[in-house]
């Protein structure tokens, strides 16, 4: 019902988010109702519903917690725009900086490899561009938590092709990098 209702409204979806924010559907008391509610907007499929979704991600005024999961339920979605990769890639981004939203970015970053999963035969130049961003996470990150996060996101791509990379990590100093590279290993 709430699809069709986005879909025949379009321009009541900013109506309907201020909604969500002033009824505290930013915590989790509501987390069954603010899923519900990004499922429709992303399966509305229109440009009002992909901006609405957009403006989510991008937002920190929103709760780490809605926006990782209006960025996750947006990774499988066939017609992704480069604006969405822009927007995970800035989330996911969020982590190394000092004042950065750990929790959204390191969900973020797990996405990256399920997105590009997701998306490598749909659309293969958003899907290579976040590959790229995997591959380099894992050559160049210093902060342990980042590159187990990259880690992760490598074993969600399901990339052979980052098999190579991801050895370093079996050798990792910290046990739960090993971990984490075993299991995304066994994902490749």
């Amino acid at each position: 019902f709430l699809e069709s209702w986005i879909k025949a409204n379009p321009a009541k979806i900013g109506e309907l988010l201020a909604w969500m924010k002033k009824n505290s559907f930013n915590d989790k008391t509501h987390m069954i109702a603010r899923s519900d509610i990004l499922v429709a907007l992303r399966g509305a499929e229109t440009a009002e519903a992909r901006q609405a979704m957009l403006d989510i991600i991008s937002d920190p005024s929103w709760s780490s917690g809605t926006r990782v999961h209006a960025a996750l339920v947006m990774t499988d979605n066939p017609n992704l725009s480069p604006q969405y990769v822009e927007a995970l890639l800035a989330l996911s981004r969020k982590g190394a900086e000092a004042d950065g939203d750990t929790y959204a970015s390191r969900g973020a970053t797990a996405m990256l490899g399920a997105t590009y999963r997701d998306q490598k035969d749909q659309n293969p130049k958003l899907a290579k561009q976040l590959l790229e961003e995997v591959s380099a996470r894992l050559d160049n990150t210093t902060d342990a938590d980042l590159y187990k996060d990259a880690v992760t996101a490598a074993g969600n791509s399901g990339e052979k092709t980052l098999l190579a990379k991801l050895q370093p990590a079996m050798n990792h100093e910290r046990a739960d990098i090993r971990e984490e590279a075993a299991d995304a290993l066994r994902l490749l």
